[in-house]
């Protein structure tokens, strides 16, 4: 793993040796050390790397203001840099309070070298993923679209962008383009203090650095451009502004997740056709087949075939009397994907304001969006997804 550089700031010799060696031991040849922060500062202007760079901080409380201030100033000089955290009290406060700095991991003194191995496998999920830069700068629109209310759209979209963002090698936003009935703040419990339609009355005079800045960072890294605050504001936000938005963003490079609407009036039609994947989602009861049938429909006479119209079917499990084979015989559609039922754990997502990731990781529900995230990645980058497996292989085998 020669392509990783790392730099351990701790101005403790011993642990600042047993975690060189732990490095070294995964093959992680170029390790630096510093003892306080001054001096790691000074290295990282010399010795920034080309592809990643890895900080290990050993954290005392009584430093933290400083240590806070100096991980603000490397993620914002060092994008690409990915910042551990060790410390001798597990304080949750402080723990949330590093995150929130922009801290990747957090360990606990004394930690095992599978803890340190586990985070750099996420360090190598960015590495691994570098050749395909050129390739990601475009970005992935993906419209998730119900075929009526009630589906479960907003879940699925959510849920699918904070699984996403547990990857960490692409940047990923998601856009509440349910312009009347928007929930993605609320489901996120967020307070935007920018939405949709101030980017679009400014869309002709801002860049992407801009809009990146106006979009509301989740805890999960998920970025958030909200809906609009009011009814009235929906008119201002027009097919050809969703296009100009929807192209710098996309130009930020990873997931641009759309939560979409329910009609196909131009605004919706635009989106469908910037879109890379359009995941259509749908539950297994009578009426919402016919409205399935109905969108599917539409899509054919678009030109849409089943390589960019993914059928996912919500809350599976929930109704015996109509299975997904059946649901398929009568679509004539695969189903893509399956969400199993969990309505207590999705209440209490959505009642919360908590993605799914964070407040039922080993659930079976969270196991579906994460294979669904894995599945999206394999479709557009398959070959990052082969290297990522093998430097897995090298770090664990």
């Amino acid at each position: 793993m020669h392509h990783i550089s790392t730099l351990i700031i701790d101005r403790d010799p011993e642990s600042q040796a047993a975690i060189e060696g732990y490095l070294k031991e995964m093959d992680i040849q170029n390790v630096l050390t510093a003892s306080d922060l001054k001096s790691g500062d000074m290295m990282l202007a010399q010795h920034r790397p080309a592809i990643a760079l890895l900080v290990i901080v050993a954290m005392r409380p009584e430093d933290k203001a400083n240590i806070f201030a100096f991980i603000e100033s490397v993620k914002r000089k060092y994008p690409l840099t990915s910042i551990f955290m060790t410390c001798e009290d597990k304080d949750p406060d402080l723990i949330l309070e590093a995150m929130h700095a922009g801290v990747d991991d957090y360990f606990i003194k004394p930690f095992r070298k599978e803890e340190l191995a586990g985070a750099i496998q996420k360090v190598t999920r960015k590495v691994v993923s570098m050749p395909h830069a050129a390739e990601a700068a475009g970005g992935k629109i993906i419209a998730v679209l119900g075929s009526k209310g009630g589906y479960g759209k907003t879940t699925v979209a959510v849920n699918l962008a904070a699984s996403l963002a547990e990857n960490k090698s692409r940047p990923v936003m998601i856009v509440d383009l349910d312009l009347e009935g928007g929930d993605v703040s609320t489901f996120l419990n967020i307070r935007p203090s920018y939405t949709i339609a101030d980017v679009a009355r400014n869309v002709g005079r801002i860049d992407a650095n801009y809009l990146k800045g106006v979009m509301n960072r989740h805890e999960s890294g998920v970025y958030v451009l909200a809906e609009p605050k009011s009814v009235e504001e929906v008119e201002e936000i027009t097919a050809p502004k969703i296009k100009e938005i929807l192209n710098l963003i996309k130009g930020m490079g990873g997931y641009v997740i759309v939560d979409g609407g329910y009609s196909f009036d131009e605004r919706y039609l635009a989106v469908m056709d910037m879109a890379d994947l359009i995941i259509l989602v749908g539950v297994l009861t009578v009426p919402a087949i016919h409205n399935i049938q109905k969108s599917l429909g539409v899509f054919r006479d678009l030109g849409y075939g089943k390589d960019k119209v993914k059928l996912l079917i919500n809350r599976q499990g929930s109704n015996d009397d109509i299975t997904v084979d059946s649901a398929e015989e009568t679509l004539n559609y695969p189903a893509t994907w399956l969400v199993p039922n969990d309505y207590h754990t999705v209440v209490t997502s959505i009642n919360r304001g908590i993605p799914i990731a964070t407040i039922a990781p080993r659930s079976h529900i969270n196991k579906s969006f994460e294979q669904i995230a894995g599945g999206i990645e394999a479709m557009f980058y398959p070959e990052a997804v082969h290297e990522e497996k093998s430097v897995f292989k090298k770090l664990f085998g």
